[in-house]
């Protein structure tokens, strides 16, 4: 009996290459705020923010490709410092300016897995979880008729869940178009330091983020480095109390940016 021995091709399936990456950004920040009253009954307002610019910077590392708790594939740990310096007017009657300083950091820690029900003109999109760590503070510099500064200082410290969708569409072989957003709710501690008076308490304050960005490769595969230029775009309400503790500040800044993310390996 003779056996014959037939050799089959073999199909090798294109993967994804497992990628640790660290990205270095910054840009602009410009900043938008709502007034609010110092006092309950409305009679002596504040308004902060009159469209005043700033810098931000982050610094992201992460991995994409290797499994992550079996069911994830990504994972990534993002810092942002923003700072900007605003307007600001105190009083009703007798209306007084003054020089709004404000500073905040944001740290995540995510994790992702591809999502192919949200996966736009053949582009990759991941569902992240995580959680947000975020501080901001500010100071509130007056000086009255006599003469004399005054500061009212701020601060916010909030720990909680944020959810959010990373998507990538290539445009070609080098261009793609690459989007972030997320919604967190964070549980604060607010803090008001007035020349009036003092106040604390504790509250949920909400956050959302947006980031769009043209993004070039400087290799056709993906191991090469990334440029990306976009626009970034946060929005954060109830971020502090003032006054007697009772009213807040909602924030809104938004700008361009420039980002630049290489490969570990």
């Amino acid at each position: 009996m003779l056996a014959v021995a037939v050799a089959l091709p073999t199909i090798a399936v294109a993967q994804a290459p497992t990628l640790t990456h660290i990205a270095v950004e910054g840009g602009m920040a410009c900043s938008r705020n709502t007034a609010y009253s110092e006092l309950a009954s409305g009679v002596d307002t504040v308004r902060i923010g009159n469209d005043g610019c700033g810098g931000t910077g982050a610094l992201e590392i992460g991995r994409t490709g290797a499994a992550v708790f079996n069911v994830f594939d990504h994972w990534a740990l993002r810092g942002r410092y923003t700072t900007f310096q605003d307007k600001g007017t105190a009083g009703t009657a007798f209306p007084v300016s003054g020089k709004f300083t404000d500073s905040r950091f944001v740290l995540d820690a995510e994790v992702g897995a591809k999502f192919n029900g949200i996966s736009f003109f053949g582009g990759t999109s991941r569902i992240v979880v995580g959680l947000r760590f975020a501080s901001w503070s500010a100071n509130f510099d007056t000086v009255d008729a006599l003469g004399d500064t005054n500061r009212d200082r701020m601060e916010t410290t909030g720990f909680g869940p944020r959810i959010g969708l990373r998507s990538t569409i290539p445009l070609g072989t080098r261009f793609m178009y690459e989007s972030q957003s997320g919604v967190a709710a964070l549980y604060g501690r607010h803090s008001f330091d007035g020349a009036a008076l003092d106040a604390a308490r504790t509250s949920t304050v909400f956050s959302i983020d947006t980031s769009s960005a043209l993004s070039y490769k400087f290799s056709e595969s993906e191991t090469g480095p990334v440029v990306s230029v976009g626009l970034a775009s946060e929005y954060w309400f109830n971020q502090s109390a003032v006054g007697n503790g009772t009213d807040r500040i909602n924030r809104h800044s938004w700008g361009p940016f420039l980002r630049l993310r290489t490969p570990l390996q």
